[in-house]
């Protein structure tokens, strides 16, 4: 490498920094310090005089947000008619591992466990595989990838067909991690937004969304005349964006969260925008 180049790599790493740190966007993927911990306590804390809070987990995997819930519940409220937990993973190696996570929990008799994955209609789908349990693993998957193992056939569902099957009338929290597949995931809930059932809906924003030719964008247009607004948690907050703006579609690593009205208080909010030379404040 010249010192040209060289030179060229470090101030490109230093912009990045910089950049990324303006951003706010996430550099830690602990659950305790991507935003998904706070998110978790902030609406523990808002619902406390409900009767009972009703919770999917979409994206399960081997059940570290589940377990991150259940240790933040208050113990008088992991009680069936206080919590029901609803997870979904459709792979049967990956939903053993979550089973014998949560089974070994206070409060496992509050979840159910369902092997299917959610989309925008049901049916059936093709899982691209790097290792049983791996968080990586994917509807949405380059086919040249030497490092997937394996491919398996998925059964897929809908937020809207499960709400309506099982007569539920409000979704507290929904939280959707499913690796580029999350867009889909909010599509097959558009009748519940529209209706107001679910009250925050968290999804994983990350490069993954460019193999399912998805954007942000598309979740703005989905809300545009709905009581929902979209805001990315971090650590100790959210960020609200009023509108979609071009700089958002980066396919930087976070999560975010479409929010009702209703629920908008349960979050400290930072109310931004973008001005003309592209930056957020």
């Amino acid at each position: 490498m010249t010192r040209h180049q060289a030179l060229k790599r470090l101030t490109w790493r230093i912009g990045r920094k910089i950049y990324m740190s303006a951003r706010q966007e996430e550099r830690f993927g602990a659950i305790n310090r991507n935003g998904e911990a706070y998110a978790i306590r902030n609406m523990i804390s808002h619902t406390n005089g409900m009767d009972q809070l009703v919770v999917f987990d979409i994206g399960a995997n081997q059940g570290d947000w589940t377990k991150q819930l259940l240790l933040s519940m208050p113990a008088e409220r992991k009680e069936q008619d206080r919590l029901s937990v609803h997870a979904f993973e459709p792979v049967p190696e990956t939903s053993a591992m979550y089973r014998d996570a949560i089974d070994a929990m206070v409060g496992s008799n509050t979840v159910t466990l369902h092997e299917t994955a959610m989309s925008d209609k049901p049916g059936v789908a093709e899982i691209g595989l790097y290792s049983a349990g791996a968080g990586t693993n994917s509807i949405h998957f380059d086919k040249d990838d030497c490092q997937i193992e394996t491919t398996l056939k998925i059964d897929l569902s809908t937020i809207d067909g499960f709400v309506a099957k099982h007569g539920l009338e409000r979704v507290h929290y929904a939280k959707c991690d499913t690796e580029g597949h999350d867009a889909r995931v909010i599509l097959g809930a558009r009748q519940s937004l529209e209706q107001g059932v679910i009250d925050v809906l968290q999804f994983e924003y990350n490069h993954r969304w460019v193999f399912a030719r998805s954007f942000l964008k598309d979740i703005f247009d989905l809300i545009d005349v709905l009581p929902y607004s979209l805001a990315k948690i971090t650590e100790n907050g959210a960020l609200l964006y009023e509108t979609w703006h071009p700089e958002l579609d980066r396919f930087f690593q976070s999560n975010y969260i479409l929010v009702h009205d209703r629920a908008i208080t349960w979050f400290d909010v930072h109310h931004g925008r973008f001005d003309q030379a592209n930056t957020y404040a």
